[in-house]
């Protein structure tokens, strides 16, 4: 009886290097830690088994919930509907996916923004790292002082 009208989600909240870029912990602003899965399954709207690597952020989930239960979504509410994306999982998301992490000792966290091409990671002691994602998705190549790129990061 429930299975008409129940909504499922299930996430988790980071990811974890084992070896990666010589990294053996889930301290990181990278890919491999920042990305986590997102599984959302509403009845008679999303279609099974469709995936994306659009980035979103968790805070996405809450707005999402509230317009799938038909209820209004708070102004103060940081995240965006994924409605669009449930509906279909490769209509565009404009909105930038923020990650920000706080290393010990720092006064002030560092912080990583993306979307579904580049990744831009600035430290809190100002040191800069961007990748490629398309054609560097291990994140290897570091083309924050890349000037072709200088629109991007702006």
């Amino acid at each position: 009886p429930m299975r008409g009208n129940t909504i499922i989600v299930v996430w988790s909240d980071h990811g974890f290097h084992i070896g990666e870029k010589e990294n053996w912990e889930k301290f990181s602003l990278w890919d491999q830690t920042t990305r986590v899965p997102l599984f959302i399954h509403m009845p008679n709207l999303s279609q099974d088994g469709m995936m994306t690597r659009q980035p979103v952020t968790l805070t996405d989930i809450y707005p999402t919930l509230c317009e799938l239960a038909g209820l209004p979504i708070p102004r103060q509410c940081d995240g965006a509907s994924l409605l669009p994306q449930l509906k279909n999982p490769l209509a565009p998301k404009s909105q930038l996916a923020l990650s920000a992490f706080q290393f010990w000792g720092d006064k002030r966290p560092s912080l990583a923004v993306a979307d579904s091409r580049y990744r831009l990671i600035r430290y809190s002691n100002g040191f800069e790292e961007m990748y490629d994602l398309k054609n560097d998705p291990y994140e290897f190549t570091n083309v924050a002082d890349d000037p072709g790129l200088a629109k991007v990061k702006a």
